[in-house]
């Protein structure tokens, strides 16, 4: 829960609702701006067919930049 991830100190992103990027979209973007060696996207896949594509979309914008996934 929310109470529970504040007090590991993770960092937690708020956007609003209406946005023009998918919440996956806009963590692929965190994570590239981090320049990290690998980022691996969970859960990717299922049964809407315009979001499994456009994750594999996301997959191609890291591998663009050098980043295995």
């Amino acid at each position: 829960n929310l109470a529970e991830t504040r007090k590991e100190n993770y960092v937690i992103m708020k956007h609003p609702p209406m946005k023009d990027a998918t919440d996956t979209e806009l963590a692929v973007d965190v994570a590239i701006s981090l320049h990290p060696c690998m980022i691996t996207v969970l859960a990717a896949t299922g049964s809407r067919m315009d979001h499994v594509l456009s994750n594999i979309g996301l997959l191609q914008k890291a591998a663009d930049k050098g980043i295995r996934n």
